[in-house]
């Protein structure tokens, strides 16, 4: 009997969001399957595009109606099930998007992993001698300038496409470089997954801790829901401190007990390499951190950690959901269809899977809470620290006014300086936070306050000093940086407030044997560079 596939065209478009029926030729009809990436021709012209089969039919078209054909099956199984095209349709209507941009989500990319060799570069110069190179005529502009961009993203084990990326330097200038001994350029795979990265590094093991009365409760009230097998959402308010991560891994570990699977959501990538040392730890060998390149076998773990795509996941039989640090704005997807929140979708998961979720964050969102304050939410509340001894830490305001008048110009309060002195002396170390990158967060003339703005956004420029650029974070636009005010001419035209590239250079200045390493998205562009800049502030180095 002839076959008959409904299929939805990968084109992400409102306008062919919609079912096309195709005809399934004879040498396919025991391939085709619902849930399967096939290609078919569409079209006026019948270019070959994608498509997915969402249903399979024998129900014949209309009289005189001809029915275009299945080209082939581009994928050998189906690439969603049918509770994914359940929840791909509610954030269809949730959040306005098309249907296949809510399926693709659900589509693996890479499915093996093949380590590449990827060309690095290393600063072979010394700062004094970085600083003649800098004064080096002989040196063209632009190799003076990836030398510094280098020198700025910490001179070992760059990526070069990454380097050439802040500072533009054609293969013959590197070339340059390289035989006068300033760089040193090589090859190198891009290692292991992080999946395999927690196999390999997590040789101990540890066990639960006891809890406090705080703890127990939350503990508690969550297995009860996973006992019960019906969704219930939990927000986890608890204090920094407080013991939040070991509730949620006893909790894991009673879903364990019974069977089942968990996922574990991060809001960045910076977090990952501490939370799944902690996580591979407690269950070795069964924790896997998702990526675009897993296998089967990682596909397989009981616990997964990862962002917001994680939800996305193929993992049978899900006993409970957690989504850290709740208040996280990255948990939001804008760059492209569906715009949706991971809170939203991992509800409409655990409803589907009849398994709890919880929220948990030191800060909720104002939603968050109020949906506690409802009803909506069971609040659990850990208003201590976990460590009976340990106190919250004593915070002290400066005023900076006071620290001007005294003849501090630096952006670095007297208190402060002395403080990581302190820290140096006892082989201690300090962090630094400040939530913005760059080197400066506006250009203004001094002589008549003009303020350089993105044209698109309308927003002040960050000064990006290693570039000497500037960028709008917003929208990503770059400009270059004025030597006169575009508005009245005037040289007076100097970059004010502090990013992190100031706050790097400030305490070179202050604390000239200290060993700074600077941790923002200028210097973490990949996964495995957050994972090496934790294992080198947990080793002290």
């Amino acid at each position: 009997m002839q076959g008959y596939a409904k299929i939805i065209i990968d084109l992400h478009h409102q306008k062919v969001d919609t079912l096309y029926t195709y005809r399934i030729g004879s040498e396919l009809q025991a391939v085709i399957r619902e849930g399967m990436l096939v290609e078919v021709p569409f079209g006026a012209g019948n270019r070959l595009s994608q498509g997915y089969v969402i249903e399979l039919t024998q129900e014949r078209p209309p009289e005189g109606v001809r029915l275009k054909e299945v080209r082939r099956a581009i994928s050998p199984e189906p690439v969603f099930t049918a509770d994914n095209l359940a929840l791909a349709r509610q954030m269809q209507a949730r959040y306005h998007a098309p249907l296949s941009a809510c399926l693709a989500l659900f589509v693996p990319k890479n499915p093996e992993f093949s380590p590449a060799p990827v060309e690095k570069v290393d600063l072979l110069l010394a700062p004094e001698a970085l600083q003649e190179a800098a004064c080096d005529r002989r040196l063209g502009k632009t190799q003076r300038t990836f030398l510094q961009a280098l020198a700025a993203m910490g001179g070992q084990g760059c990526l070069l496409k990454e380097v050439r990326r802040q500072a533009p330097l054609s293969r013959e200038s590197l070339r340059s470089l390289v035989q006068k001994q300033y760089v040193h350029l090589y090859e190198e795979s891009e290692g292991k997954p992080p999946a395999a990265f927690i196999s390999a590094q997590n040789e101990e093991t540890t066990k639960a801790l006891p809890l406090n009365e705080e703890q127990l409760r939350a503990r508690r009230a969550i297995e009860e829901a996973c006992d019960a097998a019906v969704y219930r959402g939990f927000l986890l308010h608890g204090i920094t401190g407080s013991g939040k991560t070991e509730v949620y891994m006893q909790c894991i570990e009673h879903v364990l007990a019974q069977g089942k699977r968990a996922i574990v959501l991060v809001p960045e990538i910076s977090l990952t390499p501490q939370l799944i040392r902690i996580f591979g730890a407690r269950f070795p060998g069964r924790v896997g951190v998702t990526h675009s390149r897993m296998t089967d076998a990682e596909r397989s773990r009981h616990v997964m950690i990862g962002p917001r795509s994680a939800l996305f996941m193929p993992l049978p039989n899900l006993g409970l959901v957690v989504l850290d640090e709740e208040h996280e704005t990255s948990y939001q997807s804008e760059k492209k269809a569906p715009h949706y929140h991971a809170a939203e979708v991992a509800a409409m998961l655990c409803r589907q899977k009849n398994c709890p979720l919880v929220l948990g964050s030191a800060t909720p969102r104002i939603e968050t809470y109020y949906a506690a304050q409802q009803g909506e939410l069971t609040l659990l509340v850990l208003s201590r620290r976990a460590v009976r001894q340990a106190a919250l830490p004593r915070v002290e305001l400066v005023d900076m006014r006071a620290e001007l008048e005294g003849g501090n110009m630096s952006m670095f309060c007297d208190r402060l300086v002395q403080e990581v002195r302190r820290r140096l002396q006892r082989k201690e170390q300090t962090i630094l936070f400040l939530n913005r990158k760059g080197y400066a967060t506006f250009v203004s003339c001094r002589a008549c306050g003009f303020v350089l703005r993105c044209p698109r956004c309308y927003l002040p420029y960050t000064y990006h000093k290693d570039q000497n650029k500037l960028i709008c974070h917003h929208c990503g636009k770059e400009a270059a940086m004025p030597e006169y005010c575009p508005q009245c001419g005037s040289p007076y035209i100097r970059s004010f407030g502090a990013g992190t590239q100031r706050v790097q250079e400030q305490a070179e200045q202050l604390f000239p044997g200290a060993r700074i390493l600077r941790m923002d998205m200028g210097t973490m562009r990949k996964q495995s560079d957050y994972q090496e800049a934790y294992e080198k502030f947990r080793r002290g180095e």
